[in-house]
């Protein structure tokens, strides 16, 4: 799933090297409409915003149809090809055993059991030992580091360097919702798996002879999660640090340049707390629903899904609504339809099998919470370029996250013992 992601975004990525690299090479080309052919954002734009020009063309979006359609077939033909070398057959083939071989094995499952080596002293708490002590997650979670340690410098990179010396509007935005966006995805299909892979390997029918307790349980799972995604946490949040230096996290006054700092070191303690709060979110959220839904694919579906429309949807929800001018009455239907399907989504997801009265108002308010938090900063103080006060956004976020936040943890602690069928006596 994480590399799937990566992947995605790395592909973006490549295409804009790509375009750029082209240009510096042949400038008479016009490598925007080359970059139309394989880059999907830009295919778009040349369907929305078309050129007086290219009537009289063949459309990009055409063009870049049928080359993600051969693109798609040639990877399809190079699985299947590859199938076996990359996944070769594990049939066991059984020969009859010798008594040499009963003495070697005899002799093998005694060392198997007089356990060599320094035995490692485990913590008060197995599950956090086990995240945070022992490779629980194999050797995969490097490579998608890696993969996402690349993807992240290729996005600072551009959102540095891809307006020159020109200070745009909202230019602290291209680099950080991105690397954000790609964190959230990212930690809470860690927090999901991390659940769904225990009880697919059947790891959590061994708590029922146990005493763990729900809290040591929990806490240990969501302080493990976060130690081994904390390359996923901390760029977010030093990228705005570097932002508010650079004094790209708000505009002053015209006129008052000399605001200009005190605004930045505001606004870095509003988006500081909200991303640290909304990275919290995930991670909980994750956790919740995979002990909640029994089914590992619906689980991960669920929550991808949420945070997918929580962040990417309600930015696309938005756009179409710039992109018609800013006129909000075009886009009213279109806008109901996207709180109701989020309003009833998370409903059904954060509530649906096992309701509660905070689940449901926090079901409700978050889809609102995000719409009102992002065409605040969007439409600042009218009028002018200042940027708005980020205090009555940092209490919406915390008001509607941390609701849901601590309305998910009483009964991740409370019905623990009844999603995993144990029972035990009043304590």
């Amino acid at each position: 799933l994480a590399l799937a992601v990566l992947g995605i975004v790395l592909f973006l990525c490549l295409t804009r090297l790509i375009t750029a690299a082209g240009a510096m090479i042949w400038p008479e080309r016009d490598w925007m409409e080359t970059l139309a052919w394989i880059d999907p954002v830009a295919a778009l734009a040349s369907v929305i915003e078309q050129a007086p020009d290219s009537l009289n063309q063949w459309p990009p979006a055409l063009v870049f149809i049928v080359m993600m359609f051969a693109l798609g077939v040639l990877l399809n033909i190079v699985g299947i090809v590859m199938l076996r070398v990359w996944n070769p057959g594990r049939e066991v083939i059984q020969q009859r055993e010798t008594k040499e071989d009963a003495e070697v094995d005899e002799l093998a499952r005694a060392q198997a059991h007089a356990a060599p080596g320094q035995a490692r002293e485990v913590w008060n708490n197995p599950v956090l030992w086990r995240e945070i002590c022992t490779r629980a997650y194999g050797r995969r979670a490097f490579l998608i580091k890696i993969v996402y340690g690349i993807v992240i410098g290729l996005i600072i990179y551009s959102a540095m360097t891809g307006f020159g010396n020109q200070r745009v509007a909202f230019q602290a935005a291209y680099g950080l919702l991105p690397v954000a966006f790609l964190s959230f995805l990212l930690i809470s299909a860690q927090a999901v798996t991390s659940v769904t892979t225990e009880r697919d390997l059947g790891a959590l029918d061994l708590l029922l002879v146990t005493d763990l307790s729900p809290r040591e349980f929990i806490f240990g799972k969501l302080c493990g999660i976060a130690w081994n995604v904390k390359e996923f946490i901390l760029p977010p949040l030093i990228l705005a640090c570097v932002y508010a230096g650079m004094g790209w996290l708000a505009s002053a006054p015209e006129g008052s340049p000399e605001q200009a700092v005190g605004m930045n070191i505001e606004s870095l303690v509003a988006v500081f707390l909200s991303i640290s709060l909304l990275l919290a979110f995930v991670l909980i959220f994750g956790v919740f629903i995979a002990l909640r839904v029994a089914h590992s694919r619906g689980a991960i579906l669920q929550t991808l899904g949420t945070v997918f429309f929580l962040t990417i949807g309600t930015c696309i929800c938005i756009y179409l609504i710039v992109i018609n001018g800013g006129t909000f009455e075009y886009q009213f239907l279109s806008f109901a339809l996207f709180l109701i399907a989020g309003i009833g989504g998370l409903l059904w997801v954060l509530s649906g099998e096992l309701p509660s009265q905070a689940l449901t108002l926090a079901s409700i308010v978050l889809p609102l919470a995000v719409f009102y938090v992002v065409t605040n900063v969007l439409v600042g103080k009218p009028g002018s370029m200042e940027s708005a006060p980020p205090l009555i956004p940092l209490a919406v976020i915390v008001i509607s996250f941390g609701l849901t936040i601590f309305a998910m943890l009483v009964p991740l602690l409370s019905e623990f013992d009844v999603a995993l069928g144990r029972t035990r006596a009043a304590e």
